[in-house]
């Protein structure tokens, strides 16, 4: 370049030859230089015309970005290098004819040849210096694994929903050990009817989504069966709730609160799990808040927790829901017994037992 002369100017674009070419970029050791197309670049250093130059373009050129390599010998380029060449503009006062004899333009040969090839600027960078290319992959990799994951999650959806479908289907056989459980040590019950014990928490969200198909089935069948429920409690919270339970059964104000007493729990998320957080919650409900604390603490519900503790203990009531019927067999929600499944199986017990009571002959 002319020591008179700071600038620079991009001239035409050459040929780009499919080849990598960063091990002889690497070699070139020189300061580089920015620049875009038609940029002047004012305080470059002087360079001789037959000097080699590196520089990188990491804004647009052609509506595009890569890094470029000039060699004056080169009249082809290299992928992620751009071809180009330049020329010093001139401040000093002289003529445009002189210019044009010192700086003669490329053949046309040479530019034909060169805008009849594209340009593969496949690596080009941005104005952070990283790869465009790499960046579109890497979005369309994140796509593919978007995609890959909703489809698997749709299939998991459907096949459970297919299972489920299976699971609910009703089934002409109930077999011991697989369906149904014979307690060891079965408690005794009287009366005609079938006595079923239900065993849950109001803390158990299973318990809560089975109740109403629960007391459905017990409408149908009171004929038949004798219902009752017994809370299970193996913590502190546990026995808080078992405790309301038997409250509400003593202060005969259960059944105006027992499926919003489940509501609160797990509808509207409330942490219900001490006696003053219940006492002011069900104070209004047909019960004052100084009752239910009274009634709380009374030998009476003391009583019936105990009960159901020995209960539970004796019948190996070890999940919830969990239904007992006659006090001998023992139906539970499994990953192959949904509860609609789990009814069938206790209308077939009770069924089962009372043709058992029926006098032979």
């Amino acid at each position: 370049m002319d020591e008179t002369c700071g600038r620079r100017e991009v001239l035409h674009r050459a040929e780009i030859h499919g080849h990598y070419a960063r091990s002889e970029r690497d070699l070139i050791r020189g300061k580089c230089k920015r620049f875009t197309q038609r940029e002047r670049v004012p305080e470059a250093r002087p360079e001789d015309s037959g000097e080699s130059a590196a520089f990188d373009l990491p804004r647009e050129f052609d509506g595009r970005l890569a890094t470029t390599r000039y060699s004056r010998e080169a009249e082809c380029w290299h992928t992620r290098h751009v071809c180009l060449q330049i020329r010093p503009i001139c401040e000093c006062r002289e003529s445009s004819a002189k210019r044009a004899a010192r700086f003669p333009p490329p053949p046309l040969s040479v530019r034909a040849d060169a805008a009849a090839r594209p340009v593969l600027l496949s690596r080009h960078r941005n104005d952070q210096g990283i790869p465009v290319a790499r960046r579109r992959d890497k979005a369309l990799r994140t796509q593919k694994i978007a995609v890959g994951a909703f489809g698997v999650l749709v299939l998991g959806l459907v096949g459970y929903l297919f299972w489920l479908v299976l699971s609910e289907a009703p089934s002409g056989e109930f077999v011991e050990g697989e369906h149904y459980f014979l307690i060891e040590n079965p408690a005794r019950t009287s009366g005609e009817r079938v006595e079923v014990t239900e065993f849950f928490s109001y803390a158990c969200i299973h318990c809560f989504n089975f109740d109403p198909i629960l007391e459905d089935w017990v409408e149908d069948n009171a004929a038949q069966i004798a219902f009752r429920r017994s809370p299970v409690f193996t913590n502190e919270p546990w026995r808080v709730l078992a405790t309301h339970f038997y409250t509400t059964l003593e202060l005969g104000n259960f059944e105006e609160v027992h499926t919003a007493f489940f509501r609160e729990l797990h509808v509207a998320s409330r942490q219900l799990l001490t006696r003053d957080a219940i006492a002011r919650w069900i104070d209004g409900r047909d019960v004052t808040e100084e009752r239910y604390i009274e009634m709380y603490g009374s030998q009476r519900v003391r009583a019936r927790m105990t009960a159901a503790d020995r209960l539970q203990r004796q019948l190996q009531v070890a999940t919830v829901p969990t239904v007992v019927i006659a006090g001998k067999y023992r139906v539970r929600t499994t990953s192959e017994i949904g509860p609609k499944r789990m009814l069938e199986i206790m209308k077939h017990l009770v069924d089962k037992e009372l043709a058992e009571r029926q006098p032979a002959g």
